[in-house]
């Protein structure tokens, strides 16, 4: 008999739809889940949201990571653009998308 899939959902669900972060998420991660939850309706979470949320938040850091490189070493690289140009670039793409996915992106929030 095959095994039942994982609800990976289960243990981020918290109570009246807001959801606790996941134990294993860094702290600067947890902040802005903190921020997330707080700042959005309540009736806007399902538990299937919850590894999205996640990602957004992991995301988030990568891409402040990014960017600090290139504020402190600068866009070029020995003449050519640096490798993080690019890393921040696609980190945003994906943050823009799990936004908009996530109805965090304001222009997602708006209903007909």
């Amino acid at each position: 008999m095959p095994a039942r899939p994982k609800d990976v959902s289960s243990g981020y669900f918290h109570h009246a739809g807001t959801f606790k972060a996941p134990a294993g998420l860094p702290r600067a991660a947890q902040a802005l889940w903190r921020a997330v939850m707080s700042s959005t309706p309540e009736d806007q979470w399902r538990p299937g949201d919850a590894p999205l949320l996640t990602m957004f938040c992991r995301v988030a850091l990568l891409a402040d990571e990014a960017v600090g490189h290139l504020e402190q070493d600068g866009q070029l690289d020995a003449g050519r653009v640096s490798p993080w140009v690019k890393v921040a670039s696609d980190h945003g793409k994906t943050l823009a998308l799990l936004a908009s996915k996530l109805r965090l992106a304001p222009s997602s929030r708006i209903r007909p």
